[in-house]
C-alpha cells in the first residue's frame, strides 16, 4: 500500500507491518481495528488523513490520537465508528472532517479546533441526542446535533460556559453535514 501523507505511511509501516518486510499489504491493513491513544499526538508534520479507506476494519480512534496536530487540515475517516476523548483537540488548522459512519463521538473530540468549518457526520447516530459536542474556547463555533443531524454553528448558542454548550437551541447560521 502507498500513502498520500508520508507521516501516516511511516506510522502504518512501523506499527502494522506484521511480517516486518517494509511493505504493508491489504491483508495486514485489514487486521487494524483501532488507532491507539496518543498515536499522533503533537505530530506537527501530519497534514491530511486521507488513507483510512485502506483500513476497512479501523473503526475506533483513541483518546488524544491526533491532539495537537496543528498542521492537520483534513481528516477523512470513512469507517470510523468511535472517536475518543480529545481525539482532535487543538488541531488548530483542521478545516474539514468526514465521519459518515460514526456512532459515538466524544464531547471533547474537537475542542480547540478553531478553524473547523466543514463537518460531515452520519445522518443518524446513537449518541446524537441534541446539544453541542463542544464549543471552541472563544465560543466562536460549536459542533452540535439537532434533529439527528450534525451541524457546525457559529457562534455558539447562548448558554455556553467555559467552552461547553449547555443549550441545544439551533441558530440560523448552521450548515447541515
Amino acid at each position: 500500500l502507498s500513502f498520500q501523507d508520508t507521516t501516516f505511511g511511516i506510522y502504518a509501516l512501523t506499527h502494522w507491518d506484521a511480517d516486518s518486510n517494509g511493505c504493508l499489504t491489504p491483508s495486514e491493513a485489514a487486521l487494524v481495528t483501532a488507532l491507539p491513544d496518543n498515536a499522533f499526538s503533537g505530530n506537527t508534520a501530519l497534514q491530511t488523513i486521507s488513507d483510512m479507506n485502506k483500513f476497512p476494519n479501523l473503526t475506533s480512534i483513541g483518546r488524544n490520537a491526533f491532539a495537537g496536530c496543528t498542521n492537520l487540515v483534513t481528516a477523512n475517516l470513512p469507517n470510523v465508528q468511535t472517536v475518543g476523548d480529545n481525539a482532535f483537540a487543538n488541531c488548530t488548522n483542521l478545516v474539514s472532517v468526514s465521519l459518515p459512519n460514526a456512532s459515538s463521538i466524544s464531547e471533547n473530540a474537537f475542542e480547540g479546533c478553531t478553524n473547523l468549518t466543514n463537518f460531515i457526520g452520519p445522518q443518524t447516530q446513537n449518541t446524537c441526542t441534541g446539544g453541542a459536542l463542544k464549543c471552541s474556547d472563544d465560543n466562536s463555533q460549536a459542533l452540535i446535533c439537532m434533529n439527528n443531524a450534525w451541524m457546525l454553528k457559529e457562534p455558539c448558542p447562548k448558554g455556553c460556559n467555559h467552552g461547553i454548550c449547555i443549550s441545544d437551541t439551533p441558530a440560523p447560521a448552521c450548515t447541515k453535514g
